[in-house]
């Protein structure tokens, strides 16, 4: 009886065993696809705890750091950037956090002279997804368009001006014939 009892736990242990490594198999298959789902985005995207700690990081997230994705891992952002919370991406970080709504921020990079990011953060119960783009073009087209715009209003305030001079010249040109007429007649 003893020794039934045993083959039949051994069967029951086998048959959990077989279990738990269906499991790994189909959670490391999801991990995969998750991975490559991450890594074919058009942006970084990284994925920090509570603590600041970076949990996952894209391939795309690797132009705004000075590491690679997997090096990251464990990583507390801070530590990579000293003076973070004090920045626009510090702020919007906690503030992220505090409110647990999105957040979207713009601000220079922080290791790439003259780009600018985009940083869009979605609180997660685990801590906030971090997505990075690069927005330097469009923040110079902003920028031309504000320009012209500037240029725009300033040659219709001359334009007017200038409406403004013509019509008191021929408003003294006129009142001079009057005047003249009035002397002829």
């Amino acid at each position: 009886a003893s020794n039934n009892t045993v083959r039949e736990q051994n069967v029951a242990l086998a048959r959990t065993v077989s279990d738990l490594e269906q499991q790994i198999v189909a959670r490391d298959s999801a991990d995969t696809r998750l991975r490559r789902i991450a890594d074919a985005l058009q942006e970084g995207l990284i994925v920090l705890d509570h603590d600041w700690h970076i949990t996952f990081a894209n391939a795309r997230s690797e132009r705004y750091f000075p590491r690679k994705a997997h090096e990251l891992l464990g990583t507390d952002v801070r530590n990579i950037y000293p003076g973070l919370e004090r920045s626009e991406f510090g702020q919007a970080m906690q503030e992220a956090l505090r409110t647990n709504h999105a957040v979207t921020a713009e601000a220079p990079a922080l290791t790439l002279p003259g780009v600018w990011i985009e940083l869009r953060l979605f609180p997660t119960p685990f801590g906030v997804a971090a997505f990075l783009a690069d927005v330097t073009a469009q923040r110079a087209a902003r920028d031309a368009l504000a320009d012209r715009e500037h240029q725009l209003s300033q040659l219709a305030a001359e334009l007017l001006r200038i409406q403004t001079e013509e019509r008191r010249t021929i408003a003294r040109e006129l009142r001079k014939y009057n005047v003249t007429l009035l002397v002829v007649d």
